[in-house]
């Protein structure tokens, strides 16, 4: 629906602070809910305020009367919000989720023996390298689809014969913009606002949010050490990363950080994205700079993560960081899984997701039947489904245990999944690139980088690829 002339002042600038006021009442219902609160004193005061007028003028959650915010609608929305944070668990809410260490390292499983790292620098910068590259590649295979569903991507990659997914996606041909249109593809016009991370285009990395938060955590051990606390964490956010490049629950933690409020209630305090994806997707570094170590890689992720997220939002960078760290050195994706699943609770919504995905895989059900299991239990046109961290976990481990030995393969399935295409295939990018080294990479997902990353981080704002890397493993050293 076209937005009405006098409101598209207020749209443009609802639209670049999204997620920084706080009011997203809907989201909040949801996830309240799934985190098990008891909301049955509070179920009545939801359904007033997700009822009010005018609440699909502006992006999402804002409403507008009279063509400005109404003051009373976000002061009952705040209200209501902090209370949900006062609410206890529903009795016969079957999962326990905490969100401090020490009660998460109480409900962990045993641990799969995991190798100690004995190799060379020169072989340790080459895995880092492959990381790396490898997750600045998947991110942006998967950037020009974000948030789109299986059948859309798969018939715009089959319209330009990129299915399956082995190249970086192409321009379309005046024809095949014409063949889209007629076949009512809704995504078509979006792909297109995307020609510079397609491969007529690419010439190196663009910015993304999956690629800044890797070169944060580098930023954090370099400026702070091993030792690092979470709210130091919130200190090179602020230095280093502009608030507009930040997104849903950062930039909700973002805006509690410059309001004084600090870790780990700057996570819960009005963030309705506390379980998002957004703290997965930092996991990178810590995982790159503890070789053989999942377990202080998934303390230092925790430690980033608790600035922003709880609970599953929190397990998911603990559990990619374990993985990155596990796959120096063990052999196979499934005990890379299973070491970062041991250091996240038994107990958890994330832990019982990823394990189902295991079953599934090893009852000799294939990729396909995956893609219909997933669209079965999440809603693709839900943002909350979509940019949460279960659905995008599930698919990270289908990925890899159905891609065996082929990068093509596993940054194929994961951005041609759908949902959070853009993080999953940098996460799978990543994973794959530490186990098998920059060599292994093949050159179509290489050339078009040209060796040039960039972001939108103070101190680094554009990098050779190799000499981020050999920064990076010289202040792993440095630390251990």
């Amino acid at each position: 629906m076209p937005i009405p002339s006098k409101y598209r002042d207020l749209y443009s600038w609802n639209e670049a602070t999204l997620w920084l006021e706080g009011a997203d009442i809907s989201t909040e219902y949801v996830q309240a809910n799934e985190e098990g609160r008891d909301l049955s004193s509070v179920e009545s005061r939801f359904k007033k305020l997700l009822s009010a007028k005018g609440d699909r003028v502006c992006p999402w959650h804002f409403v507008l009367l009279g063509g400005q915010k109404n003051p009373a609608w976000l002061d009952a929305c705040f209200e209501l919000m902090d209370q949900v944070q006062a609410l206890p668990f529903r009795p016969d809410f079957p999962w326990k989720q905490p969100n401090d260490l020490p009660g998460i390292r109480r409900l962990r499983g045993k641990a799969p023996s995991i190798p100690a790292w004995k190799d060379s620098h020169k072989d340790y910068l080459q895995r880092l390298h492959g990381g790396l590259a490898g997750r600045i590649a998947g991110c942006m295979l998967g950037k020009p689809v974000e948030g789109w569903k299986h059948q859309h991507i798969r018939a715009l990659a089959s319209l330009t014969d990129r299915w399956p997914l082995e190249r970086y996606f192409r321009l379309l041909t005046p024809s095949e913009q014409r063949a889209l249109k007629k076949k009512g593809h809704p995504e078509g016009r979006i792909f297109q606002a995307h020609t510079t991370c397609l491969e007529d285009n690419l010439d190196g990395s663009l910015m993304d949010d999956d690629i800044n938060y890797t070169v944060v955590g580098h930023e954090v051990i370099k400026t702070y050490g091993a030792d690092f606390r979470p709210h130091q964490v919130g200190l090179v956010w602020l230095n280093q990363l502009p608030i507009l490049t930040t997104y849903t629950a950062e930039r909700a933690a973002y805006r509690n950080l410059t309001n004084g409020i600090l870790p780990p209630l700057s996570a819960s305090f009005r963030n309705p994205y506390r379980e998002w994806i957004g703290a997965q997707i930092r996991a990178d570094y810590y995982g790159y700079a503890n070789p053989g170590n999942p377990s202080r890689a998934a303390e230092w992720a925790w430690r980033d993560a608790s600035v922003s997220h709880t609970a599953n939002g929190i397990y998911g960078e603990m559990w990619v960081a374990a993985m990155l760290a596990s796959a120096y050195s063990a052999d196979d994706w499934l005990t890379i899984i299973r070491s970062g699943l041991a250091q996240i609770p038994k107990s958890s919504r994330l832990h019982a997701a990823v394990e189902e995905i295991i079953a599934f895989h090893a009852a000799g059900n294939c990729f396909e039947a995956f893609l219909k299991k997933l669209s079965g239990e999440w809603d693709g046109d839900n943002f909350h489904h979509w940019v949460h961290t279960i659905p995008n976990a599930q698919i990270v481990t289908a990925s890899l245990l159905y891609a065996g030995e082929g990068y093509s393969r596993a940054i194929g399935h994961a951005v041609g999944a759908g949902l959070d295409t853009d993080c999953n295939g940098a996460t799978v990018g990543s994973l794959w690139g530490v186990r098998y080294g920059y060599d292994a990479i093949p050159r179509q997902w290489l050339d078009p980088l040209k060796d040039l990353c960039r972001t939108s981080i103070g101190n680094v704002r554009e990098i050779s690829i190799a000499q981020l890397a050999r920064d990076m493993s010289k202040t792993a050293i440095t630390v251990h």
